[in-house]
């Protein structure tokens, strides 16, 4: 029987199973988050700094996550405020416009010859600085 196993075991290596850890990446301390976030606060300054530790090898894997997540928000800010910016001019084009022509007619009535217009209209205008009221038919 022992001559059968050294026979198995000269066919078969044993293998040993070593337990290996995953890299983990250090806790960023305090400091290092608080620089994070005071160069993160920064125009322009957000930007290159978010581009260096995301091209960067030996940029901490934490503060990479945070900056991959950092330029996500950006672009979608970004897009945001051209969208909302779009819809602001459009609304304030269309104000414009309504005013505009809300002030063509006013300018077309003729003040000098109001007598006439409440003749023939059986009307009353009654006029202030603000607005023109019709006070009866």
């Amino acid at each position: 029987m022992e001559h059968e196993e050294k026979k198995i075991e000269e066919n078969f290596e044993v293998e040993k199973v070593v337990e290996v850890e995953p890299a983990v990446a250090p806790v960023m301390t305090t400091k290092d988050w608080l620089w994070t976030l005071i160069l993160i606060s920064l125009p322009i300054v957000n930007v290159i700094a978010v581009i260096v530790w995301l091209t960067s090898d030996t940029t901490n894997k934490n503060k990479k996550n945070f900056a991959l997540a950092s330029i996500i928000l950006m672009v979608i800010g970004f897009i945001l405020s051209i969208i909302f910016s779009a819809v602001l001019m459009n609304f304030v084009q269309n104000q414009m416009t309504y005013n505009l022509e809300s002030y063509q007619e006013f300018e077309q009535i003729d003040f000098d010859n109001m007598q006439e217009f409440e003749s023939s209209t059986n009307t009353t205008l009654e006029m202030d600085y603000d607005n023109i009221r019709v006070i009866g038919e």
